[in-house]
């Protein structure tokens, strides 16, 4: 199996536990808290999350159908694919995620009951609304992630970065399914990458943590 060997830096610094129950908890609204909740503890893109549908929240099995959205690659002589071309795209490739934290689903379910008691909701209504739209969009969700972030006084782990980013929970959450047992096959399925290289060469090498951990290990050479 070929491994795809490009450089991932980005993956290479996750965010840790501690800082991401800081970061939510440092959320000013329940929606906002529910955003980073879903960004820790599914890790999709924030272009998912953006689609997600009242539907697609499936409490009675854990269960979240996520639409798979990623960059298309087209030739130069292609004009771009249009927001709805993209959309279609998206709501043809689902995937299923498990919820693995009770936090999320009460909160997915309070979330839901409070968009019907407030609002005239159908099953294809946008899960994540703003005020205004009924969808949010991505700049909102950085925004959020920046505010609580700083507020919770956590800084991006990422040198190249000056701030948290909402990709950095999505890489996390990669890394923490990795700690504790789970095979790339399983993660490739649940963050939607199309091909295992891409899963295994982004999270198949260590973390800076993880180096450092193991350059102690030398700390007497030249003693």
């Amino acid at each position: 199996m070929k491994q795809n060997t490009k450089p991932s830096r980005a993956s290479e610094y996750p965010l840790n536990e501690d800082d991401v129950r800081a970061i939510i908890n440092a959320t000013e609204t329940t929606r906002d808290k529910l955003i980073v909740e879903l960004l820790a503890f599914t890790g999709c893109r924030r272009s998912e999350l953006v689609l997600l549908r009242v539907m697609d929240i499936n409490l009675e099995l854990d269960m979240i159908m996520m639409s798979t959205v990623k960059q298309e690659k087209r030739d130069k002589d292609k004009k771009p694919l249009s927001r709805k071309e993209r959309t279609i795209i998206a709501y043809a490739h689902i995937r299923r995620i498990p919820i693995i934290n009770d936090d999320l689903k009460r909160d997915l379910r309070g979330h839901i009951e409070m968009l019907r008691l407030k609002r005239h909701v159908t099953p294809t209504s946008r899960l994540i609304q703003s005020r205004q739209k009924e969808s949010i969009s991505e700049v909102m969700i950085n925004n959020i992630v920046k505010s609580a972030s700083e507020k919770a006084g956590v800084k991006s782990p990422n040198p190249n970065r000056k701030q948290v980013h909402p990709h950095m929970f999505r890489h996390t959450f990669v890394r923490y399914a990795r700690k504790n047992g789970l095979d790339y096959v399983a993660i490739q399925e649940m963050v939607g990458h199309s091909d295992i290289s891409t899963t295994m060469g982004m999270y198949g090498k260590p973390t800076w943590e993880d180096k450092v951990e193991e350059a102690k290990k030398m700390k007497d050479f030249g003693r």
